[in-house]
């Protein structure tokens, strides 16, 4: 079975724009609860690829991140 997670980059708008296209499509080393694989959560939010910006698993962050189309992620 297949979940997600979501995570949102701040920083410099520019840099964060530059991020996204280099991480599109990659993959990233989350932790989750055996007993409830929905419950995830990135297991460093320092990872170097993330280049200097603040990664955030935060609901309200997240609410104010531009709108995207899951099946654009799955792809």
């Amino acid at each position: 079975m297949r979940y997600g997670g979501f995570f949102a980059l701040y920083g410099d708008e520019i840099h964060v724009s530059e991020m996204s296209g280099r991480l599109a499509g990659g993959s990233i080393l989350i932790r989750y609860d055996p007993s409830d694989p929905g419950v995830s959560y990135l297991a460093d939010y320092n990872d170097p690829r993330f280049d200097g910006l603040t990664a955030t698993q935060n609901p309200e962050w997240l609410d104010q991140s531009p709108v995207f189309d899951l099946q654009d992620v799955i792809r």
